[in-house]
């Protein structure tokens, strides 16, 4: 049917969204089964633009949602607890959430003009800038002035890409985590 697909989990539900045509803009999220059919999902607030990225088989859903502000802020959406917005009350930049795997991690990114930065959040920790993560030998890239989280896995592997200010010198990453004890060697960049 009409709407803009934003992904499609492991029980072959697939999440889509409709935006209005008319101001203002904002956007219904739907999930759809082929068994079921098309399903309107509630707890998302009605008055704004919902952006949603990617869905998980526990039905997860992160992306981006406008505050009062007018900028999109990254975003959780469970069947449990609703939408709640990722940064603190105060984060004064755009942000957008673009992945989470089936342990609910959330991978996603921070524009503040620039820098452009990654960031990982769970619901331990919360939101954490992820290159203050990154362990002293990993290749820096000090060109680039965007580096955005893209996706993770279930093994915690989050691929990013990077470029400078204009766009160009564009790089791809994937980043494995180390445990601690953890000698084996990391993947190729």
């Amino acid at each position: 049917g009409d709407g803009i697909p934003f992904g499609l989990n492991g029980f072959s539900q697939v999440g889509f969204s409709r935006q209005s045509q008319q101001p203002p803009v904002v956007a219904d999220v739907f999930i759809w089964h082929p068994k079921t059919g098309e399903e309107p999902l509630s707890g998302f607030p009605e008055d704004r633009l919902i952006s949603p990225s990617a869905i998980n088989k526990r039905m997860d859903i992160v992306g981006s949602a406008n505050r009062d502000d007018g900028l999109g802020h990254a975003m959780r959406w469970t069947p449990r607890k609703g939408m709640e917005f990722l940064g603190g009350p105060d984060e004064p930049s755009f942000s957008h959430a673009a992945d989470v795997n089936e342990r609910g991690t959330v991978v996603g990114y921070i524009d503040t003009g620039f820098p452009i930065r990654p960031f990982i959040w769970t619901e331990k920790s919360g939101m954490r800038d992820l290159m203050t993560l990154l362990h002293p030998t990993t290749p820096t890239t000090p060109q680039a002035e965007t580096i955005a989280a893209r996706a993770v896995n279930d093994l915690g592997w989050i691929a990013v890409n990077t470029s400078d200010r204009d766009g160009t010198n564009p790089r791809a990453y994937v980043l494995t985590p180390k445990f601690p004890g953890d000698s084996s060697a990391c993947a190729a960049p």
